[in-house]
């Protein structure tokens, strides 16, 4: 079947994981009906369904009991946080205003939670969706691409008071990381501490995930470096001298988001500070055990910050941009170890909770100021 036919099926009738839903409505016996594109896997949006949301779109009865999913056919926002697990989903949570926990939601009614947690709310009336995107490139690139496609998610939206026409969706990350200083002389207000928050304004490197994605290599060995230099080239990242990749983040969204984040930090008393510096997504946590593989980083690329996900949000919207559907990336993580010394220290809860509520706040703030460009009154 061509990848742009459709064919008109009933809900319960969606086998295949790879069909995926542009439009919902009710037969004229009143069960569920959906549009359904069945795309070549190579052109599909995202590969199965791994997030309550699409079986939550399947059936309008289900999201006609959610008012922010009711006005948009069952869509999320345009806004969105990304934090680690179900445990972040429900604390970032309760920031929001008027929010629904979407998979207790789906729990009460008896339908399928999904793999993930997933929030919606309103921030001084701009509406956020906050997810898991769980541990790790793999993790993230499977649930980023179903959340932030447009069969998922809407650039346009409507609250009960506004609409909105975004230019481009918005995704920031908020997490833990280790903070990496080099061993060479600093000035102390560049020196990542415990608590910090850095803001990712630039990051370095390619993740194996990724080149598996990109290139379909499976094995590294093969790898041929020229093909996989001119395949990232295409979507924005740019080659060191030496041959790192690097792809840098958006200057003013960055800006905003320290701005924001330190306000949030000096409102609530914290002592700890903000940073825009360079990220390195790793695979493997143990590689952090080679503290000096780190370090250079620092002095060679000013990265100030390691973890595990980053890049998944980076690939996904620098490939969701060459198809038509722009989206805006970052990330503000906590520092909760440092390097060299210890990735994982022992910390303070209240101080940790502290700069975490303080980079979500700030995060709010960012995609409330942004949404405010394209906000029209009801």
């Amino acid at each position: 079947m061509a990848a742009n036919s459709k064919k008109r099926v009933r809900t319960e009738d969606l086998g295949p994981i790879k069909r995926q839903k542009t439009e919902h409505d009710l037969s004229d016996d009143g069960s569920s009906t959906s549009e359904v594109e069945l795309p070549d896997e190579s052109d599909a949006w995202f590969i199965g369904h791994h997030t309550l949301m699409p079986k939550l779109q399947a059936d309008p009865e289900l999201y006609r009991k959610i008012p922010m999913l009711a006005k948009n056919n069952g869509r999320l926002p345009p806004y969105l946080i990304c934090v680690g697990d179900k445990r972040r989903v429900r604390a970032a949570g309760k920031l929001l205003d008027d929010v629904v926990f979407l998979h207790d939601e789906m729990q009460k009614l008896g339908a399928d939670v999904g793999r993930i947690a997933i929030a919606s709310g309103t921030y001084k009336g701009t509406p956020i969706a906050i997810f898991e995107h769980q541990m790790g490139c793999g993790g993230a690139e499977i649930i980023c691409r179903e959340l932030v496609s447009p069969l998922i998610s809407s650039r346009e939206y409507k609250t009960d008071k506004n609409e909105y026409a975004a230019k481009e969706k918005y995704v920031i990350r908020i997490g833990s990381c280790g903070g990496i200083n080099s061993g060479k002389e600093t000035e102390k207000s560049d020196i990542v501490k415990i608590y910090d928050v850095i803001v990712s304004s630039h990051s370095v490197g390619i993740s194996g995930c990724h080149i598996q994605a990109a290139l379909g290599m499976l094995n590294f060995f093969e790898v041929d470096l020229k093909q996989c230099r001119e395949q990232f080239e295409k979507l924005g990242y740019k080659v060191h001298e030496d041959g790192w990749m690097v792809q840098k983040c958006d200057k003013e969204f960055c800006a905003a988001m320290k701005a924001n984040i330190l306000e949030k930090l000096t409102t609530k008393g914290s002592k700890a500070s903000t940073h825009l510096l360079g990220s390195f997504s790793k695979d493997s946590l143990y590689c952090e055990t080679n503290e000096e593989n780190f370090m250079k980083l620092r002095e060679r690329f000013d990265v100030g910050c390691t973890e595990m996900e980053f890049d998944a949000l980076r690939l996904m919207a620098s490939e969701f941009k060459r198809r038509g559907e722009p989206v805006k990336v970052g990330m503000a993580c906590v520092a909760i170890g440092v390097l060299p010394g210890a990735s994982f220290a022992l910390v303070d809860k209240k101080e940790a909770s502290r700069s975490i509520d303080s980079a979500l706040l700030g995060a709010f703030e960012t995609l409330h100021q942004y949404a405010s460009e394209t906000r029209k009154a009801l």
